[in-house]
């Protein structure tokens, strides 16, 4: 589906950040793009799967592509906000360089937590602009 979770389960628990693509074909993500108001009630099901924030483990690497990046967004900000202090790489694929409509989000995590490391990688090979540390700690160098 064109949508997912992507708040961490350590914020404010009374609201659920819902990242959404519209697709051509319509259906429920054209509907919530074109139509929908904040505060509108909506239903649904899930989350489903097994995809979680291990904390006991040695380091993270959060592969994605495209939309994948959502569940992946909020393992990131998880770490983060509890503390995490191992490695922690996220490699984001896409497309195009304005399909990475999180940029500035992970930017300024990078920026701020000296264990998160951050790429970007365009479907053809490394973005001309990648950003972020080639290595945890290293603070925005390419």
């Amino acid at each position: 589906r064109p949508y997912s979770i992507a708040s961490a389960p350590t914020g404010d628990l009374t609201r659920l950040e819902i990242h959404l693509k519209d697709q051509a074909h319509g259906g429920a993500s054209t509907y919530a793009v074109q139509n929908a108001r904040v505060d509108e009630e909506v239903f649904g099901v899930g989350p489903m799967g097994d995809c979680v924030f291990d904390k006991t483990a040695d380091a993270i690497v959060l592969i994605a592509g495209g939309m994948g990046i959502t569940s992946l967004k909020a393992m990131a900000d998880e770490a983060v906000q509890c503390g995490y202090a191992k490695p922690v790489m996220m490699i984001w694929s896409a497309k195009d360089k304005e399909d990475f409509y999180l940029h500035a989000h992970f930017q300024e995590l990078s920026q701020t937590a000296s264990n998160f490391a951050y790429h970007e990688i365009i479907a053809n090979g490394l973005s001309d602009e990648m950003i972020s540390a080639s290595s945890p700690g290293s603070r925005g160098s390419k």
